[in-house]
Order: C-alpha cells, then structure tokens, then sequence
C-alpha cells in the first residue's frame, strides 16, 4: 500500500511538504494528483484535514483557466443540492460516474495500443 504524504498549510497559505522538508506551490499539489500520490493536507496550527479545501481551490484555479469544465447552470444545480436529502446520493453518483470514465478512457488506450502495435507489426 502506498505511503499517505503530508502536506502542513500554514496561516501565511503556504504549504510545506514534510517527505521532501521544503515548502511547495499548489501546482506542485495538482502534479501530485495527476500522478495519482496519496496525500493530505493538514492545517498546521489545529491539526484539521483541509485536503478537500485544497483541491477545491486547485478547481477553481482551473475553472478560471480558459477551458472551464463546468457550466454556471451546472454549478448553480450543484448549489443547490447542498443540504438537501440527495446531496449524499449526488455525491456518490459523480464520484462514480468518474470512475466510469477513467474506467473506459483506460480501456479506449488499451485498445489503440493494440491497434498500434498491430498496425507496425504489419509495417
């Protein structure tokens, strides 16, 4: 099983890798999720798990970038499932829609691998 690294976020934002000992830029945080690192974030002052507020703000960094993923309506909906009675079975929806798609865009790579190997096994 994969080591969970520890990420300290100080009052001043700045954050502190504690398995490197140097302090990182929330870019370095978005390189960790996309190669797929444990990790938390743990406010260095109470000891709070603020892992999600990180990635929130590392969504909205994007989402201010030029090709945002979500649309105002689908955000507004969202909004509005926060503390209703489905707001449990949304979140369990989406986390599994997502798996659905990385489950299938790593099946479509495997398959033109395939496909690939196959065509320059013919070349």
């Amino acid at each position: 099983m994969q080591e969970c690294r520890t990420i300290k976020k100080y009052r001043n934002r700045r954050l502190y890798d504690t398995e490197r000992s140097k302090y990182i830029r929330l870019e370095e945080v978005r390189e960790l999720v996309m190669a797929n690192e444990a990790f938390r974030v743990i406010d260095s002052t109470s000891d709070v798990d603020v892992t999600c507020h990180v990635l929130m703000q590392l969504i909205l960094e994007e989402e201010l970038g030029d090709k945002p993923m979500f649309s105002l309506e689908m955000m507004s909906q969202m909004i509005r499932f926060y503390g209703g009675t489905l707001q449990g079975q949304l979140a369990l929806f989406l986390e599994e829609s997502f798996r659905h798609v990385e489950r299938e865009r790593e099946a479509t790579q495997a398959h033109l691998g395939r496909v690939f190997s196959i065509m320059t096994d013919w070349s």
